[in-house]
């Protein structure tokens, strides 16, 4: 029997956009060229949790220094064996400091602006110093390897000679050295995927201290966190690291007082950052209700935020760094590959969305899914588990196990988007009790019938639930609304303006059961849950 192959992981924009930002601070802070690669951290970052952080080393394709307080790093983002449409696309990073926290986005952009015009004319002037010259030049080992990278997405043919090289390492170079003010004043342009549709201007998100003491708490409780980057290791050839996960066996250290601190350096550190970020050209603009990320605010997912903030509080804190920290998020091909995702259905505006639950893309093909469900099974069942509990996700499977405490950690099981299959082989496996957990879409989609509940394939009919809406007593006006809703997550934030919500929320939680039911037959009993994507308990439905 052939061996199948082992499916290579990839990692999302949200990682790409951490190990940029992070990357571009070694190189200002540490006065450091770019590194080959950084460790990163890994979602979720949970300030409850004592488990230790799994990390990632991302691979950096380049990075310049534009001024001592301003930089840009490019990372091409990788979706291992399941590539997605931002899968190869380049993710281009411009971080710009100030030594004052509380100064205000438009200030630190005005002062990374001037800073630029100053060390343009230092670098004009005969009186031009070495180090202000290497300062602001490109890397040349790093702009080969993001060619290389690179390579693919290019449409003329690829010339070996020293002429075509030559050019390819201008236009690299060229890329690689856009102006930040440039890119600043594009992300003040109104976006509009439409003509004739609205306009929305992104607006600046400012990383509250609360997010930041929290990731501080997390960082603090790990037993060992990346050391700053070796100098003379950092432009190793990157493909050597290419996707290894590293836990480094050195701790960061601050020097306060005269004396080393170990002790909650994170937490001690986040009360005096200042973290802003922008969404630049080609991240897109939330412009409609019902997504994590409020109207007019650049799509910047939230888990993604705090793992952007968690690798900026990591390298601020080794350099002992305080201050204002700037991050404009470009993606130069967003608005075009964005056309291939549902961002224009869900009303994201100009670009793609920077996104990321666990940081990597863990690739799957149906029947590795299918067998691992199954697998899963066999080993519950063969630890004489009666009750199996079956999870559309990780989120959906830790709330199920903090309502089932007792339940051994074995009988729980991850089925994705597999509803009709999971559901009949824990019926053939004799399973006495199958217990459902998921949140409103899934659920909403199983109860209207679906086998299969991925976005790609299975959509919710809108119009059939607000009639069941109205069948179960919500008001005409509400179920009206719901029949136009942008998103289940919309539909649910509309129905919860309702008084008398419950019965509704019962209902079409009894009728994903009945659904459920057609797959698995008389026997065995069946239980389904609601959660709320908060982590709030809304409904369950059982025989």
């Amino acid at each position: 029997m052939a061996k199948t192959k082992k499916l290579r992981e990839g990692f999302t924009t949200g990682s790409s956009c951490a190990a940029a930002a992070a990357a571009a601070l070694h190189m200002l802070l540490g006065k450091a060229s770019c590194p080959a690669s950084v460790s990163i951290g890994l979602p979720p970052f949970d300030s409850n949790n004592t488990y230790q952080l799994r990390r990632l080393n991302v691979p950096i394709s380049c990075g310049t220094l534009q001024s001592t307080d301003y930089c840009i790093v490019q990372v091409i983002k990788d979706g291992g064996d399941d590539p997605d449409a931002t899968h190869g696309c380049i993710i281009e990073i411009h971080v710009c400091l100030s030594s004052d926290p509380k100064q205000t986005a438009d200030d630190s952009v005005s002062t990374c602006k001037a800073d630029k015009q100053r060390q343009t004319e230092v670098e004009g002037s005969s009186s031009s110093t070495s180090a202000s010259a290497s300062a602001s030049a490109p890397v040349q080992a790093d702009l080969a390897t993001f060619m290389r990278l690179a390579e693919p997405a290019r449409t003329e043919p690829d010339k070996k000679s020293a002429d075509g090289m030559s050019a390819n390492l201008e236009a690299a170079q060229s890329t690689a050295s856009r102006n930040f003010s440039a890119d600043h004043a594009r992300h003040q342009q109104p976006l509009s995927d439409s003509t004739d549709g609205p306009t929305f201007q992104a607006q600046p998100v400012v990383i509250p201290r609360e997010m930041l003491l929290s990731l501080g708490a997390v960082l603090d409780k790990q037993t060992s966190t990346p050391c700053l980057p070796d100098n003379s290791a950092l432009q190793r050839n990157p493909d050597q690291t290419h996707q290894a996960r590293v836990q480094s066996e050195h701790s960061v250290t601050l020097e306060e007082n005269g004396r080393q601190n170990t002790q909650n350096i994170f937490s001690h550190h986040a009360s005096r950052l200042r973290i802003t970020l922008h969404g630049g050209h080609g991240v897109g603009v939330v412009s409609l209700p019902g997504l994590p990320v409020a109207v007019g605010e650049p799509a910047i997912n939230p888990e993604p935020r705090k793992q952007i903030a968690a690798a900026i509080l990591e390298v601020c804190a080794g350099y002992g760094f305080s201050g204002a920290v700037d991050v404009i998020i470009t993606v130069p091909e967003g608005k075009e590959r964005a056309r291939r995702t549902f961002n224009p259905r869900l009303g994201i505006l100009g670009g793609i969305s920077i996104l990321g639950t666990r940081g990597t893309v863990k690739p799957y093909s149906h029947g590795a899914w299918k067998a691992t469900i199954t697998q899963g099974m066999d080993v519950a069942a063969s630890c004489g588990a009666e009750t199996i509990f079956l999870s559309t996700g990780r989120r959906s499977e830790r709330m199920l196990m903090e309502f089932y405490p007792e339940a051994s950690e074995t009988a729980f099981v991850q089925v994705a988007d597999f509803a009709r299959f999971s559901l009949q082989a824990a019926t053939q496996r004799s399973f006495s009790h199958i217990v459902w957990g998921c949140f409103f879409g899934k659920l909403v989609k199983l109860g209207e019938g679906h086998h299969y509940t991925h976005a790609h394939s299975a959509e919710i009919d809108f119009t059939l639930l607000a009639q069941e809406c109205s069948h179960a007593g919500l008001s005409a006006g509400t179920a009206d609304k719901i029949a136009t809703a942008n998103t289940a997550r919309h539909a649910l934030e509309l129905m919860e303006q309702e008084k008398n919500l419950q019965p509704v929320l019962d209902h079409l939680t009894r009728k994903a059961l009945v659904a459920a039911r057609k797959h698995t037959g008389y026997r065995p009993r069946l239980t389904v849950h609601l959660f709320d994507f908060d982590g709030r308990h809304l409904a369950v439905a059982d025989d």
